[in-house]
């Protein structure tokens, strides 16, 4: 079950935002699964309207979804929202990577490396939640060296939107074992001075996950 614990140094609202979104990325909260304001607002001990502000918050995040009924539903999983989303993602993860290559120093290339290596421990040690986040912190220093800052918030709110396939994405197998590999591919690339190249298996990477990801929800 989703956090309990006293609701502290935030807003009420914020803090009932931040465990539901939580609960939902992370799958405690299903597709499909009702949530209803009074029941959490007696598990947090707060009043029904910092709890349907916070729904409607998450509503407009596409997280929930709201009946004709007025009840709140988990959003469910859609194949057409991940084929947009991933595509997007696609061509601006391609040019954060490619703006990334070609300002590329010796230095950032050496924290690339040293990412990819402790990527490579959490995969031995079948540490999948902190690869993922070791995943996401190789791709930030890349595109971060692109120096385009309006391009890194375009990433950074597709991923917010993206973040509900969390759960099944970390769940797959084949892209979590397929991480690091690609990782080295793509330091390859920057290592020959192909910044093309390091855009097109950036942009590849993508779209395969999201046809992965259409798979498993699919079937």
């Amino acid at each position: 079950m989703f956090s309990t614990a006293p609701l502290l140094h935030l807003s009420k609202e914020q803090a009932v935002y931040d465990r539901l979104r939580t609960a939902i990325i992370s799958g405690v909260l299903l597709p499909g699964q009702r949530v209803i304001p009074q029941e959490i607002a007696g598990r947090y001990g707060v009043s029904s309207m910092p709890v349907r502000n916070a729904l409607m918050r998450l509503e407009a995040e596409r997280l929930v979804t709201r009946t004709p009924h007025r009840e709140f539903l988990v959003t469910q999983y859609s194949a057409s929202e991940i084929q947009e989303l991933y595509a997007i993602r696609a061509a601006l993860e391609g040019l954060a990577g490619r703006l990334g290559a070609r300002n590329m120093t010796a230095e950032a290339l050496r924290e690339l490396h040293q990412i990819l290596g402790r990527a490579e421990q959490h995969l031995i040690r079948g540490e999948f939640g902190a690869l993922i986040a070791v995943n996401q912190e190789f791709h930030d220093r890349l595109y971060l060296q692109g120096g385009n800052q309006q391009l890194m918030e375009l990433i950074c709110a597709l991923r917010d939107r993206a973040d509900r396939y969390r759960a099944v994405y970390d769940a797959i197998q084949e892209i979590r074992d397929s991480t690091v590999q690609e990782h080295r591919q793509i330091l390859s690339a920057m290592e020959r001075g192909d910044p093309e190249g390091v855009g097109s298996l950036i942009a590849s990477y993508t779209e395969r996950a999201a046809s992965v990801l259409v798979r498993l929800i699919e079937s």
